[in-house]
C-alpha cells in the first residue's frame, strides 16, 4: 500500500511539474448584476443586467434607469477568462437610449465588473463609466 501511494504521489508531482495540472481560469458572469454608472455629462445611471453565457459568448439585457427616464439595451459579446475581460456591444434599445460598446474588467472573484462604455454611431450618445456586482 505504501509503495502504491508513493507511485500516485510521484505521478501527481510529475503532472504538476509538466504544467498539466494547472486549471484554466474560470470566471462566471451569468446571472443578475446590479450597479451604477456616470456619463461624462454628469448623469447618474443605475442598472440591472441579466446575463447568460455559453462557451464564452455572452448575451443579455441592461435595464437602465436615471431620474429622466428608463430603457433597456440588449447586448452580446465575448468573455475572456484569461484576461478577465468582458466586451459587449448593444444591438437594440428602448426608452430613447443609444446603443453602446462595453469594455469591462472583471474582479478576481468574478463578482465585480467595471469599465467604460463608448458610443456607437448614434447621436445623441454620452460616454461614461460603470461598476457592477453580481448578485
Amino acid at each position: 500500500m505504501a509503495a502504491r501511494n508513493r507511485v500516485i504521489a510521484a505521478l501527481v508531482v510529475g503532472v504538476a511539474a509538466a504544467g498539466h495540472a494547472t486549471p484554466k481560469p474560470r470566471c462566471i458572469v451569468a446571472g443578475t448584476w446590479t450597479g451604477s454608472g456616470d456619463d461624462v455629462a454628469g448623469t447618474h445611471w443605475t442598472f440591472v443586467l441579466e446575463l447568460a453565457e455559453h462557451d464564452g459568448v455572452v448575451t443579455g439585457t441592461f435595464h437602465w434607469k436615471t431620474k429622466a427616464g428608463a430603457g433597456d439595451e440588449h447586448v452580446r459579446g465575448r468573455l475572456d477568462c484569461e484576461k478577465a475581460t468582458l466586451v459587449m456591444s448593444g444591438s437594440s434599445v428602448s426608452g430613447g437610449l443609444a446603443t453602446a460598446d462595453y469594455h469591462l474588467t472583471l474582479g478576481g472573484d468574478s463578482k465585480t465588473m467595471r469599465g467604460p462604455w463608448t458610443c456607437q454611431s448614434q447621436v445623441p450618445c454620452i460616454e461614461g463609466q460603470l461598476a457592477g456586482t453580481r448578485r
